[in-house]
């Protein structure tokens, strides 16, 4: 591994960690929690900045174009606009892991619930449209937690550890390797822990969940679409 593209994707992501990671976590309860989210299109257009550039780390550590330049940033559009098809559609052969997956999540939440103290749901006065766009930032926002989570964190990780741990037994990388996805999905609950312990375990759960998913069917779209899916039935429920 040359040293330039280590030290460039470390830097990438001590920067990503700073600015994604960090800040879910030092975020304390309100007194009164409002369970719909405010969001701003600040988050939004950053979010989505930091997962196209998180896609664009992985592809590079995956196929060694470290220069990150307008040539590499071209040919990753087009390996990813064929990539998703490929994967939309081994995504469709694998919907009943995609719909074991998103029954699972329900259970683990429905289970949790009843460790949370129970709080009066605060539903903004919103217009139809402005409801729409409400759940296509939701979709949006879980998206980008699983590119971020469950797809550049573990691949960031592997990526490191190959790169310092080159001449390791293979039982121990091994070890290092399943060490880094319990640290990618305890980085995912405690993002979750201003809403309390409860909500801790289920993201724990969720996410490791949700892993399970990406490594069985080696596709993200599946993740996207059941998180997704799960977030938006949820606020649909409260809203019924």
């Amino acid at each position: 591994m040359k040293k330039q593209s280590f030290i460039l994707h470390f830097l990438l992501f001590f920067a990503v960690f700073l600015y994604c990671f960090i800040p879910p976590i030092f975020t304390y309860q309100k007194a009164e929690p409002i369970f719909f989210p405010d969001y701003s299109y600040l988050a939004f257009l950053l979010s989505l900045l930091w997962s196209a550039v998180c896609l664009s780390a992985v592809y590079n550590q995956k196929y060694g174009n470290s220069s990150f330049s307008s040539t590499g940033i071209r040919h990753f559009v087009v390996f990813a606009s064929i990539k998703f098809q490929i994967k939309f559609r081994k995504c469709i052969k694998h919907y009943k892991q995609g719909i074991l997956t998103l029954l699972l999540l329900f259970a683990s939440g429905f289970i949790t619930h009843f460790f949370t103290k129970t709080e009066k749901v605060l539903i903004p006065q919103k217009t139809p449209l402005e409801w729409v766009l409400f759940f296509a930032l939701t979709c949006f926002f879980a998206s980008a937690e699983e590119v971020l989570y469950r797809y550049y964190l573990p691949h960031t990780f592997k990526f490191f550890l190959n790169g310092i741990y080159r001449n390791t037994e293979a039982k121990s990388k091994t070890f290092l390797v399943e060490a880094g996805e319990f640290f990618a999905v305890l980085l995912f609950a405690l993002a979750h822990r201003y809403l309390g312990i409860a909500a801790i375990i289920h993201a724990f759960i969720s996410g490791a969940l949700l892993r399970w998913n990406i490594k069985k069917t080696d596709t993200l779209i599946s993740v996207c679409l059941i998180h997704s899916l799960y977030n938006c039935l949820i606020f649909a429920f409260y809203l019924l």
